[in-house]
């Protein structure tokens, strides 16, 4: 079975765009339109991969996330992608970014950029 990948952003046509183009891949993609309240629900999805948004609607709630799922023991093993369009925000915590080995995407996204970045942490089932 295919890891699920967590698509976390606040752009309801861009998660649909995620769903199709990791399912097409033969992922299994759950998402959400923000941040889950608690690290307990991402443990709930068990995710081989989290897309996350740094800045969900005008807030930096992402970056809030992020650094809490670093910050928990279940979930800081869970590789996860920055994926934004706010470069300032992301320019001003690309050290830490880097620190915490979490690679950016940068939106407008090249689809084949975003499905071999992808398949750095997660590899689809193989196709019988």
């Amino acid at each position: 079975m295919s890891p699920t990948i967590l698509v976390i952003d606040d752009d309801e046509s861009l998660l649909d765009l995620f769903r199709f183009v990791l399912e097409e891949e033969g992922f299994i993609v759950s998402t959400s339109k923000a941040t889950l309240e608690e690290v307990a629900d991402v443990e709930k999805i068990n995710p081989g991969l989290i897309i996350l948004d740094i800045r969900l609607g005008h807030r930096g709630d992402g970056l809030l996330f992020l650094q809490k799922l670093k910050n928990s023991i279940a979930t800081s093993a869970i590789p996860i992608i920055i994926c934004s369009a706010a470069a300032d925000v992301v320019r001003g915590q690309e050290e830490l970014l880097q620190q915490m080995g979490t690679p950016i995407l940068h939106k407008p996204f090249d689809i084949e950029e975003l499905i071999s970045m992808v398949r750095v942490f997660v590899s689809p089932p193989p196709k019988v």
